[in-house]
């Protein structure tokens, strides 16, 4: 395959000449965001390491946890995580067989050992849930995780963010913090199962895909207060 005869230099160049063609678009701002799914999300994790690279939205990113980009099959972007300096959003399927969950472990650690600006995310959902079609596609967690990916570019490639320092070290953050703040979310997230107030749920069949906006909203945190979209 293509992804292992290339030259990993090459990766990143393309990556460079892309992030240098923007820049030089005179209706770019100078901030850059990247993002990527599946193999791309490998490629918008490396791209990251640019340090004018503010935003990053990595979807299901394979072969970070076996090495396994560009020719030799032997990459190193776990060993270079601490030279990305923006924000990292890393949204990932439970049931992906193409990253485990010793490989999404292996990412998770150096992500966090590495000190990183990082959001985690875990759906209930298998890979390529993006992909609308097949029957791995699960609209709910596509329509959540492009929300996260809207926002986090909306906040750092917008009118800027007001988080404060550049990186909390060692933490991971679940959900988005800022002026325009997202729901936070930690660890496993299965959008089609909030627990519902049936008595304003619209579909009534305890799958919402938040798409409704009732107001107030029908769907609840676990532990009371209700959820807003």
């Amino acid at each position: 395959m293509h992804k292992t005869t290339k030259e990993l230099a090459s990766y990143d160049a393309a990556a460079r000449a892309a992030l240098d063609y923007l820049k030089a678009d005179p209706r770019c701002t100078g901030k850059l965001g990247v993002m990527g799914i599946c193999i791309g999300g490998h490629l918008a994790c490396r791209a990251a390491l640019n340090l004018d690279v503010l935003a990053s939205v990595c979807f299901y990113a394979t072969d970070i946890h076996k090495r396994g980009l560009g020719r030799g099959m032997n990459d190193d972007t776990l060993d270079r995580m601490d030279e990305a300096t923006g924000e990292m959003l890393m949204i990932w399927g439970r049931q992906d067989s193409h990253v485990p969950r010793e490989g999404r472990r292996l990412i998770y650690d150096a992500m966090n050992d590495a000190g990183l600006l990082l959001q985690w995310h875990e759906f209930n959902a298998a890979h390529a849930f993006l992909r609308d079609e097949g029957p791995r596609y699960d609209p709910a967690a596509a329509r959540i995780g492009y929300a996260m990916a809207l926002e986090l570019f909306g906040r750092k490639l917008g009118e800027g963010d007001r988080t404060g320092g550049r990186r909390g070290r060692g933490a991971a953050l679940g959900g988005v913090h800022g002026r325009r703040a997202f729901p936070a979310f930690w660890g496993i997230l299965s959008p089609t199962h909030f627990p519902l107030d049936t008595n304003r749920c619209s579909t009534q069949n305890g799958r919402c895909c938040l798409a409704c906006r009732s107001s107030p909203p029908c769907w609840r945190w676990p532990g009371g207060g209700r959820g807003r979209w």
